[in-house]
C-alpha cells in the first residue's frame, strides 16, 4: 500500500511540473544515459543477428524473387538489343540506294520441297504482296536472284548461283554490256 501511495504521489508531482522532481529526473537520466548508450551498442549486433535468424526465410524468398526479376530484366535487355540489331539490318536492306524501286521485305522460309532445290529458296511473300515472276531479289550487298514462281503467299527465288541463271550487266567504268551466268 505504501508503494502505491508513493507512486501516486510521484505521478501527481510530475503532472504538476514540480521542480525538485524534474531536477531528480534529469539527474537520473544523466547517469543512466551513458549506460544505456553502451548497452544499445552491445545489444544492437545481437539484435541484428536475432532478427536475421528470425527473418531468414523471408530474406531468402525475397532474394530469390529479386534474382528472378533480375534474370527477366537481363533477358528483356538482351532481347531489346537483338531486336535493335535486327531492325538496323532490316532498315539497311530496305534502304537499297542503287535502285529507286518499291521494295518488299521478305523472310526466307527455307528451300522448296523436292530433290532439285539446291539453288532456290522459298520466301514468305507472294502475289498478295505485289510480287510477280521475274522480279529481281536484292539485298544491300546486291543481286541475290530472281522470282522463279509466285503463289499468293509464297514465292520461290532462283539464286544467282543456279546454273541456268542469266542476267544482263553493264560495267560502271566502261559502260560495256554483257551477260552474267550462275553456277
Amino acid at each position: 500500500m505504501i508503494l502505491i501511495m508513493g507512486a501516486l504521489t510521484l505521478l501527481t508531482l510530475q503532472y504538476r511540473g514540480a521542480e525538485p522532481l524534474s531536477a531528480f529526473q534529469r539527474g537520473v537520466r544523466d547517469v543512466i544515459e551513458p549506460l544505456r548508450t553502451v548497452t544499445d551498442r552491445v545489444i544492437s549486433p545481437v539484435r541484428s543477428v536475432w532478427n536475421g535468424l528470425l527473418d531468414y526465410d523471408d530474406l531468402r524468398a525475397e532474394n530469390e524473387r529479386l534474382a528472378d526479376e533480375l534474370a527477366r530484366m537481363r533477358g528483356r535487355r538482351l532481347t531489346a538489343e537483338a531486336d535493335g540489331e535486327l531492325l538496323e539490318r532490316l532498315l539497311g536492306e530496305v534502304e537499297i540506294d542503287f535502285a529507286e524501286l518499291d521494295t518488299v521485305v521478305v523472310r526466307i522460309l527455307g528451300t522448296p520441297p523436292g530433290n532439285f532445290s539446291t539453288h532456290t529458296i522459298e520466301v514468305d511473300k507472294g502475289s498478295d504482296d505485289g510480287l510477280a515472276e521475274g522480279m529481281p531479289v536484292v539485298t544491300g550487298a546486291g543481286l541475290v536472284g530472281r522470282l522463279d514462281s509466285v503463289d499468293r503467299a509464297r514465292s520461290v527465288v532462283r539464286l544467282t548461283v543456279h546454273p541456268d541463271f542469266r542476267v544482263g550487266v553493264r560495267l560502271v567504268a566502261s559502260q560495256d554490256e554483257g551477260l552474267a551466268r550462275g553456277g
